[in-house]
């Protein structure tokens, strides 16, 4: 007779002497996100915040005594990343904030419907 062990939450079972896996998808994840620009009026309060406590800094270029925003550096469990203009910032449900370009963002995410009253949407 096999001896058949049933892990936590089915992760392996066998059978007949074989591990069979089985499968699991992914929940759905509601994110945060926009595309970082020039035009800091767009940025969302967590963004402005993060900025403020130094989780996030923006980098400038001076041109002609007139400094131009060319992206920012995201403080990532304690490794820089940097995230140029045109890329998506987005905040995990866990706040942690991370970049994608735009590329990789249309592969991992597509729109959710609105959420709320206040005409915003998240991502999923």
């Amino acid at each position: 007779m096999i001896r058949c062990f049933y892990y936590v939450q089915n992760l392996l079972r066998c059978r007949n002497k074989e591990v069979v896996r089985v499968k699991y998808k992914k929940k759905p994840t509601y994110i945060e996100a926009f595309v970082l620009s020039k035009d800091d009026n767009e940025y969302p309060a967590w963004f402005k915040d993060a900025v403020k406590e130094n989780k996030v800094q923006l980098k400038y270029r001076n041109r002609n005594d007139t400094a131009s925003l060319t992206g920012c550096l995201i403080d990532v469990q304690g490794i820089k990343r940097q995230a140029l203009l045109g890329e998506f910032i987005v905040l995990l449900p866990n706040k942690e904030i991370y970049s994608h370009e735009v590329g990789i963002f249309n592969d991992l995410y597509e729109p959710a419907e609105q959420l709320g009253g206040d005409g915003k949407c998240c991502f999923i």
